[in-house]
């Protein structure tokens, strides 16, 4: 209830973002930094970087960390938000070549788009030193919610389909996996529930065609992400935090 408060009292809820970010990024707050010892993680690797938002995000609460961010095509934001202790390589994921490298790694929402990826979590094994930590979440489009006509999703759907060409697991199914794997699970959890998915449909719903409307609920549908970090609700996407023994 007091983190609910302090969202309240914040400025918080009124800073633009998309839904589908904001939540993910209030998760990665919520347990990345809970599970990792700023004082003994001197390497982390951002393992699918994307635009390289959290792998920022590590370099700047962790400065004295080294930061790595992987990923298979450039983006234009890298430019921008590199530093002393951050910096991004083209990497394919399956071609990683990493030994007992790094501390910490970083797996968002990424293994959804690379086939046979079970390969691709055997080599994040490789590349953690002993009693590093994996932060590993995927979604799982069998268990997540669906609350308004899917043909107003159509094209969103469409491009899941293009994309997202990875294998997807139940959450027992990735524990086993990664347990079989050599890793000890210290968390597992669904995210986006029952709170979080209908926040993230309502807001896609508004992005493009009511934007004013989107400005005035953008506190709600974030009350609705805090709800879901602290309140889960039924089943919905994986999250996985392991350490490596």
């Amino acid at each position: 209830m007091n983190s609910i408060k302090q969202f309240l009292l914040s400025r918080e809820p009124f800073l633009p973002m998309h839904a589908g970010l904001w939540i993910r990024l209030a998760y990665f707050k919520r347990f990345f930094f809970q599970a990792n010892d700023s004082a003994q993680t001197h390497s982390v690797l951002d393992a699918g970087c994307g635009r390289g938002r959290y792998a920022a995000l590590v370099a700047a609460r962790m400065p004295d960390a080294m930061v790595t961010g992987y990923d298979l095509l450039p983006h234009k934001e890298w430019e921008s938000i590199e530093r002393l202790n951050l910096h991004f390589m083209l990497k394919d994921l399956h071609a990683m070549d990493d030994c007992d490298a790094f501390d910490a790694l970083i797996s968002i929402d990424s293994l959804e788009h690379i086939p046979d990826n079970k390969k691709v979590l055997a080599l994040f094994y490789k590349a953690l030193r002993q009693n590093g930590i994996l932060y590993l979440a995927i979604p799982n489009e069998n268990e997540e919610w669906h609350f308004f006509p899917r043909k107003w999703f159509a094209h969103f759907h469409e491009w899941e389909e293009h994309e997202h060409i990875g294998e997807q697991y139940s959450l027992e199914g990735l524990c086993n996996i990664v347990t079989t794997l050599g890793f000890s699970v210290v968390r597992a959890r669904h995210t986006f529930t029952f709170w979080g998915a209908l926040a993230w449909e309502i807001e896609f719903l508004m992005h493009h065609n009511m934007r004013k409307l989107r400005i005035v609920l953008l506190p709600l549908i974030k009350l609705l992400g805090i709800l879901d970090i602290y309140m889960p609700f039924g089943k919905g996407n994986n999250l996985v935090i392991a350490k490596k023994l």
